[in-house]
């Protein structure tokens, strides 16, 4: 009986340990799960930040995008101004020609 009470001692003793060590290896993973979390959480974040950054580089590609079109109408407009400056000089000129030509037979 002496020995059958030792050995279950024994078992009870290494149960302990056994659960014990148990112990220590869930807190272990536990804590070598945390890093993991934390790499994850800042995974999302930095994803997050890329999403509202694209957003606003959308934002600013559409407003470029009117400025520029904006800035062709008045470019187009210019040009236009031009012609039609180009053309008045030319009949302006034309008509001094002209207005010499009649001055000058009569003198």
């Amino acid at each position: 009986m002496a020995s059958l009470s030792q050995a279950l001692e024994r078992m009870s003793t290494q149960r302990g340990q056994l659960d014990s060590r148990l112990g220590e290896l869930h807190s272990q993973l536990d804590e070598g799960d945390s890093p993991v979390h934390a790499l994850e959480a800042e995974h999302q974040n930095a994803l997050g930040e890329r999403v509202r950054a694209d957003r606003v580089l959308g934002e600013a590609r559409t407003l470029l995008e009117s400025i520029d079109a904006e800035l062709r109408t008045f470019e187009q407009t210019r040009h236009q101004r031009d012609e039609q400056s180009l053309a008045q000089r030319e009949k302006i000129s034309q008509r001094r020609l002209d207005q010499q030509a009649l001055v000058e037979p009569a003198l």
